[in-house]
């Protein structure tokens, strides 16, 4: 009886493999994910490994009640893969938090990455997640870690150093 109960599922399920076949259903699979549970990227996405390094100056904002209050702002110039060179902007609100940067071509005033910032400001290690831009990098997702020095105690210079990686 079991022997027999075996082969009929194995017959139902040849069964269906051959029907799904034949009327050219397709494999469905996780939104988001292809056949193989890797994320969609479109035909055309562009990217990789990325790589910048920017030079510039940075000040404190007062948020009078503190450090966690401060907003820590920068702004550099250097260069950076599928940029070339460019620029950076950006602020983080208080002593280990958070914030937003834009890296922006220099001969390009359309076409930029967008990036959220983590970590304390000045620290030797923020990491980066790219949440869009415009033009080209409109639907642009990666991620990666900064290596930041800094001089000054309320202002000063600054080097960074990006790597990770980005798609577009």
């Amino acid at each position: 009886m079991m022997l027999r109960t075996i082969f009929a599922l194995t017959g139902s399920f040849l069964a269906l493999a051959s029907c799904s076949a034949s009327t050219g259903a397709p494999f469905t699979s996780a939104p988001g994910t292809n056949a193989t549970g890797s994320l969609n990227r479109p035909s055309t996405s562009q990217g990789g490994s990325f790589k910048a390094s920017y030079s510039g100056d940075w000040n404190i904002h007062d948020g009078q009640c503190g450090t966690f209050c401060d907003r820590w702002k920068f702004h550099g110039t250097g260069s950076a893969t599928y940029l070339g060179s460019s620029r950076e902007s950006g602020a983080v609100q208080g002593g280990f938090g958070t914030g937003n940067a834009v890296l922006r071509e220099s001969s390009s005033k359309q076409d930029f990455i967008r990036v959220h910032v983590s970590g304390a400001f000045c620290s030797p290690h923020l990491s980066f997640t790219v949440s869009g831009g415009s033009g080209i990098f409109k639907d642009a997702t990666g991620s990666g870690t900064i290596h930041f020095s800094c001089t000054g105690t309320k202002r000063g210079t600054y080097n960074d150093n990006w790597s990770g990686t980005i798609y577009y």
